[in-house]
């Protein structure tokens, strides 16, 4: 096993990767514009190797094993510049669409009572209820507070605060939540 790791080291062949000045500058201009690490990493690779170093010394630089620099140039040899780019990755499909989204946003920036909804501020629940009477689709409340979240929208609970101070204050935010919840019990 160490006889074929010597073989195969980047050492071993210190080959240099000729590139005409046009393609040079259009990986460069790739790498510029890529807002994605691991697409920088690929263009820098090739660039790297076009500069005469040695595949020990890009995966030194990039922070990756030396087999996967020669992994992005045998990549870029095969498809070019558009091996830089990242594949689409398999997934589960979105439950909610792009115009479920909309609304749910749209519907979270105004008002539940427009919406026969008694309270005066959103919740997370009741948006899931909203978006499940009106597109029929249930997601969970995290999932719905990630993307309010992802869009700057910050839903903070009001907190009740009596007039007065010290322990009547404190005495009167009680029992009003007391109150609150034998109501809320009984329906």
């Amino acid at each position: 096993m160490a006889n074929q790791k010597e073989v195969m080291s980047p050492m071993a062949r210190p080959e240099v990767l000729k590139l005409e000045e046009k393609k040079i500058k259009a990986i460069e201009e790739f790498a510029a514009e890529t807002k994605s690490v691991r697409e920088y990493k690929r263009a820098q690779a090739v660039l790297y190797k076009a500069r005469g170093m040695s595949l020990e010394q890009i995966a030194q630089l990039l922070g990756v094993d030396w087999s996967t620099a020669q992994r992005y140039l045998a990549r870029y040899k095969k498809y070019g510049v558009a091996s830089f780019k990242d594949r689409p990755r398999l997934g589960r499909k979105p439950k909610l669409s792009e115009e479920g989204r909309e609304k749910l946003l749209t519907v979270a920036l105004k008002s539940p009572r427009l919406f026969g909804f008694l309270k005066n501020n959103w919740s997370l629940g009741m948006l899931r209820l909203y978006l499940k009477k009106e597109t029929g689709i249930d997601i969970s409340e995290v999932h719905i507070w990630r993307l309010l979240n992802k869009h700057k929208i910050v839903y903070k609970r009001p907190k009740l605060v009596a007039p007065g101070k010290g322990g009547k204050r404190a005495k009167k935010v009680g029992n009003y939540k007391r109150v609150a919840r034998a109501l809320l019990k009984k329906g």
